[in-house]
């Protein structure tokens, strides 16, 4: 079971929340619904509510959000693809987004992977690390995350209008309001409960909507990236639910084989490229001038490059040998992976 334990914070709020959804619907049974109705189909619907929000929040928080496998690790290892300047082949796959390597976790990231310092993987289709489901929201669960958005969103406008409702009731008849003084606070601590936290989820529920349907994510928005797919809103929706338009988009059930299915294209698809930009490396590489132990130097033109053995290579700069300057070269590495763990905080 995929369980975030190391973030205290993330443990309290995640833990606030289901609390806090607990006691709304306490409240609103036990102290507005039953001295009023009796026992009433308001109930079972509230409850029926508040159980599909808490459902849902505990599949966001103990999914797998979509981290790349460790046995990407073992084509890692092989280490980064070096992309000279002097080497630019329309057709080669080196003009492609060609997967990094992870400095933190060592395994291959996809194009659209990003590392999260608080769960300490590389996740596929990160939007961003959410404190209050002490998880990241991505691909495999960010499904779970609209539907625990929706369902409290829900809960708080039921939940507020039966409390406007009882107290409009209670102004024509105080007899009929029995209502003491702990009763009375504990419905205005939630009524402002409902208020505040309505308000939240609906902007972050927009948000979501958002994000799918311009097909970029909040850390991509931040990053300046632009989507890999021109996808009809409609057709995004189907990626992230899995399936066509159906009750299921409502129950928090086991994602879709589509799903897994496209995960594993896109960790396939990234092993490939990498793949085919060392091959595609190799072929434009030219035979060392010398060597050095594990040290070779190659000529490019305008000065030598200085290649490097992987582990050695991995977080550093390669530099021309030229008398007069030290030009960096370009290589496609994990660049980025301290941008976006700032990213990542940003978003928290």
């Amino acid at each position: 079971m995929w369980w975030i334990r190391t973030d205290y914070c993330g443990l309290f709020s995640a833990f606030l929340t289901i609390a806090l959804v607990i006691f709304a619907q306490y409240v609103t049974v036990a102290l507005v619904l039953v001295p009023w109705y009796g026992f009433t189909y308001h109930i079972l619907t509230f409850s029926a509510i508040c159980l599909l929000s808490v459902i849902s929040h505990s599949r966001t928080q103990f999914a797998d959000p979509g981290a790349v496998p460790f046995s990407t690790r073992e084509e890692a290892a092989l280490g980064p693809v070096v992309k000279p300047r002097h080497h630019q082949d329309e057709n080669s796959a080196l003009n492609k987004p060609v997967p990094r390597i992870c400095r933190k976790c060592q395994c291959i990231k996809p194009y659209n992977a990003h590392h999260c310092s608080t769960c300490k993987r590389c996740i596929l289709k990160m939007d961003h690390h959410c404190p209050w489901v002490n998880n990241c929201v991505a691909l495999f669960n960010q499904k779970y995350f609209i539907l625990f958005l929706f369902y409290t969103f829900l809960a708080c406008i039921y939940c507020g209008a039966l409390l406007v409702a009882r107290f409009v009731s209670c102004t024509h008849n105080l007899r009929m309001c029995p209502f003491d003084t702990v009763s009375s606070v504990l419905a205005i601590i939630c009524f402002i409960e409902a208020l505040v936290f309505g308000l939240f989820v609906v902007i972050m529920m927009f948000d979501q909507f958002s994000a799918i349907f311009e097909g970029v994510t909040a850390i991509d928005q931040l990053q300046n990236r632009q989507s890999t797919k021109v996808l009809s809103k409609y057709d995004s929706l189907v990626e992230v639910f899995g399936e066509k338009f159906s009750w299921r988009w409502f129950m928090p059930f086991d994602l879709t084989p589509q799903i897994h299915q496209g995960f594993q294209a896109e960790i396939d698809e990234a092993i490939e490229l990498l793949q085919e930009a060392r091959r595609t490396q190799h072929t434009h590489m030219p035979a060392p001038t010398h060597v050095h132990g594990s040290e070779a130097s190659y000529a490019y033109g305008a000065g030598e490059v200085e290649m490097y053995s992987p582990t050695m290579v991995a977080g550093e700069h390669l530099y021309h040998r030229n008398e007069n300057y030290r030009e960096p070269m370009e290589y496609e590495h994990d660049q980025e992976s301290d941008e976006e763990e700032w990213d990542a905080q940003k978003l928290h």
